[in-house]
């Protein structure tokens, strides 16, 4: 899978997540002000359903009153006047089917208000009013009896029981706006329900027992037989001794999903259309560039340094490609470095070879020369000692020129020896701890007259080395000098230059000395630079040098621990630096 997929499909995963997130606190959040919203319109509903109950029955109180003050006064009353009365209380309780009323002659009287009780159905009733205790029943309330039979005393002692048809309390228990309401008894007798299923009555027997006891307003969290959770408010009614309970289902996130998902289904589509498209925007703005700049670190790592380019990019990628860019930069010189390194490391070895096989030349060629040279010298004597030069013959003259030639060849044959076996290590170096200073005005006086005779500017520099000392043989520090020197001048003598100048500079840097010399000559190409401390190299004419100076000088300060580089730009200068470390 690519980058940029795996940065969409991880994006569109924050987003699908924290869009389901959203949903779910809001869920959450909108599970508890629903069940607080229910909680509060019950406990607001309960008590007003309870008292327009006790409203009702007040009335029926006075109603039922006014029926009894008629019945049992002290005058006789017409049959006609008590009709009135019952009829006028018909009116005002259309409601009541039949009223059962005790006198205080103990006679039960007993009327229909409503044509759907028949005679049967109300000699029957009489019957059960009948075995009614008037102990029962309690003054200025109504007490339920059974059968839809509601009994009240008076003040007089006798009682008034009535049948209520199953509409009187309708209007009051239509108050609770269409949520399951019952009307119980403290014996957990229910008298009315409203929109209640039967399943519901299992609540009630899970309703603590002092509940029945209490007068203020309760609420309750139960659950079912199925483990559905209820909220369940308990109201008391004061007339008729009984609680209006009001019953709702606990909302729950099954209940609240649907809803909000048929309302906000177009949205919620729109916010994960909106979240892939956004994931696909900042996989394509972050993933391409760093694809791209992937594939171009894949060129700098097979050795292209071409500088990371990337557009239409962010601040992140321009930084990070910065980063790339300046890597590059250091890997490229470091490179260079390492290329120069193995060169030296190269050139070091191809040095050390040629050192070695310069000493087993020089030692096997050495004693033959010696060998020559003695008895040239005895040949040369003898003829000096056998007869005047001035009188000897042409042949003798002849030889004696000979010998001379032979004499000067062999010293130059040994002192190539001599410079082969100090390349070669041969020589031991005695070091011993210099001033700096002190040991650069040692040599300027002798390099500065070799400088003036062939009419070249001699400049010294020196900075800040007044304190700095290095451990070094001086003679063999010199002779580097002092073949550096001559080379500059050779260097000068075959350019028309105007000024010509050789600068001797000296200064401490990076825990080592540098020493430099400088001259404005001819230069030296690219092609010699690569062979100018190899043995016998030499760009000078026949018989003009060895080709051994710049081995020698590099063998030498190799000896010291330093190094030698040269750096150079045809027709402009020569820089020959040496670095030496310090003593310690």
């Amino acid at each position: 899978m690519s980058l940029r997929n795996k940065i969409s499909l991880f994006l569109i995963s924050i987003s699908l997540v924290a869009v389901f997130a959203t949903g779910l606190l809001v869920l959450q959040n909108a599970v508890a002000d629903k069940k607080n919203y229910i909680t509060e319109l019950n406990s607001a509903l309960g008590p007003h359903v309870a008292n327009s109950i006790d409203q009702k029955l007040k009335n029926l109180l006075v109603n039922l009153t006014e029926v009894n003050s008629v019945l049992n006064s002290s005058m006789r009353l017409k049959y006609s006047t008590t009709l009135i009365a019952l009829n006028n209380f018909k009116k005002r309780s259309d409601d009541i089917d039949a009223i059962f009323i005790n006198t205080k002659d103990n006679r039960l009287i007993s009327f229909a208000l409503n044509e759907t009780v028949t005679s049967d159905s109300l000699s029957q009733l009489g019957e059960i009013v009948s075995t009614l205790d008037g102990a029962y029943a309690v003054r200025d309330k109504l007490t339920y009896f059974k059968n839809n039979l509601y009994v009240t005393k008076f003040k007089d002692n006798t009682f008034v029981a009535v049948l209520l048809n199953q509409t009187f309390f309708k209007d009051s228990f239509e108050l609770a706006r269409g949520k399951p309401a019952i009307l119980i008894t403290d014996k957990q007798d229910s008298l009315v329900q409203s929109n209640l299923q039967s399943e519901f009555d299992s609540l009630l027997n899970k309703v603590p027992v002092d509940t029945w006891n209490r007068s203020e307003l309760i609420s309750f969290e139960l659950s079912d037989e199925r483990h559905r959770n209820y909220l369940i408010n308990f109201s008391r009614n004061k007339l008729l001794n009984t609680f209006v309970v009001l019953v709702s289902p606990q909302p729950s996130w099954k209940d609240l999903t649907t809803p909000i998902l048929r309302s906000s289904f177009g949205l919620i589509i729109l916010l994960i259309i909106l979240s892939v498209l956004i994931a696909y925007w900042i996989s394509k703005s972050l993933a391409h560039p760093i694809e791209e700049l992937s594939e171009m670190t894949g060129h700098v790592g097979r050795g292209d340094w071409k500088i990371i380019n990337i557009k239409n990019a962010g601040i992140e990628i321009i930084k990070l490609t910065a980063a790339f860019n300046r890597m590059i930069e250091n890997l490229k010189k470091r490179e260079y470095e390492l290329k120069v390194a193995q060169n030296k490391i190269i050139q070091a070895d191809s040095l050390a070879a040629v050192g070695r096989m310069s000493a087993g030349i020089a030692h096997e060629v050495k004693n033959p020369l010696a060998s020559i040279s003695g008895y040239a010298q005895l040949i040369e004597r003898k003829i000096l000692s056998a007869k005047d030069p001035s009188q000897a013959s042409d042949l003798l003259i002849k030889i004696q020129e000979y010998i001379k030639l032979l004499l000067d060849d062999t010293r130059r044959a040994n002192k190539i020896i001599s410079d082969l076996l100090t390349f070669a290590r041969q020589k031991e170096i005695q070091l011993e701890k210099i001033n700096l200073l002190k040991l650069m005005q040692s040599f300027e006086p002798h390099l500065r007259a070799l400088c003036e005779s062939q009419k070249i500017v001699f400049k010294t520099e020196f900075l800040s080395i007044d304190a700095v000392e290095v451990s070094a043989d001086s003679d063999q520090i010199y002779h580097v000098m002092l073949n550096l020197i001559q080379n500059a001048i050779h260097a000068l003598n075959s350019v028309t230059t105007v000024n010509k100048t050789v600068t001797l500079r000296a200064s401490a840097a990076n825990e080592c000395a540098e020493i430099q010399v400088i001259d404005n000559g001819s230069g030296i190409s690219e092609e010699n630079m690569k062979k100018i401390f190899e043995p016998f190299f030499s760009t000078k004419k026949v018989g003009e040098g060895t080709g051994l100076g710049l081995a020698l000088c590099y063998g030498i300060i190799q000896q010291h621990q330093g190094s030698i580089d040269v750096s150079s730009e045809l027709g402009i200068q020569t820089n020959f630096k040496i670095r030496l470390p310090l003593a310690d």
